[in-house]
């Protein structure tokens, strides 16, 4: 925790240019995190031990006359550049990371808890589809820790330490098959859609320049099917388009 408290008009201007340069420049992994956060002489975050799911920092303030206003100030200016919080911790989704603010007393804690990416998984999907060497994609791409690389009675490698809702990953026979899921928060970065459906077809873009046109995209633009995206023998798949409670992404193999 910081000894010399900042004010408070401070933190209100750099966290939301945190929170979307995070969001903007796609920033995942604590070194790149940590670089960011000295960038802009905010400090850096602790780990509890040797886990790396979440990180987290206190900071103090010169605390204002009304600390609930001061608070509400600081997350709509949060929201302003990073989209509006979501869930019932009202955290903002930036990608890679799960972001969150709480003020207690004069104390504000920032906190991070890492997250598989929208764009984590359209970088593995196209190296999925350009016909990658599943082994070498699967610890490329950090969809399995190659340090704790073991297989169950079943091939599926434990998740890693180091995020929350990873993919599970599964290898049989030289052929890799991923599930995972993105948040109905998840969003393109800078794109702030209307709806859940804008923003379930705004994925359906964004993963389309990079993998090519759907199978069926009249059947996906009319709600009538997922969305698929298939070189050979293999495919990536993406449900729950319209809004689900959460999206689910499958790459398979034939």
């Amino acid at each position: 925790m910081t000894e010399t408290p900042l004010e408070f008009d401070v933190l209100v201007a750099k966290l939301p240019q945190l929170a979307q340069r995070i969001w903007l420049g796609e920033i995942t992994g604590a070194p790149a995190l940590n670089a960011l956060l000295a960038e802009l002489d905010l400090p850096q975050i602790d780990y509890d031990g040797d886990r790396t799911r979440y990180g987290r920092q206190r900071v103090k303030f010169v605390m204002p006359e009304d600390v609930k206003a001061a608070e509400r100030r600081l997350r709509a200016a949060i929201s302003k550049l990073a989209g509006k919080a979501a869930g019932n911790s009202k955290y903002w989704d930036l990608g890679g990371y799960e972001f969150t603010v709480e003020i207690y007393e004069d104390q504000l804690t920032y906190r991070f808890a890492s997250l598989y990416s929208l764009p984590e998984y359209r970088a593995a999907a196209r190296g999925w589809l350009d016909g990658a060497d599943s082994m070498e994609w699967l610890v490329k791409h950090r969809l399995i820790d190659p340090a704790n690389a073991e297989q169950n009675e079943r091939g599926f490698f434990e998740k890693p330490e180091w995020g929350m809702s990873w993919p599970l990953a599964r290898l049989h026979e030289g052929k890799a098959r991923v599930s995972g899921s993105l948040n109905p928060s998840s969003n393109p970065p800078g794109v702030r859609p209307k709806s859940a459906e804008a923003g379930g077809l705004a994925i359906v873009e964004y993963l389309s320049e990079a993998l090519g046109e759907v199978t069926d995209p009249e059947g996906v633009a009319r709600h009538l099917a997922q969305a698929i995206w298939s070189h050979g023998d293999r495919s990536v798949s993406m449900r729950g388009i319209m809004g689900a409670r959460a999206r689910s992404i499958e790459f398979t193999e034939k």
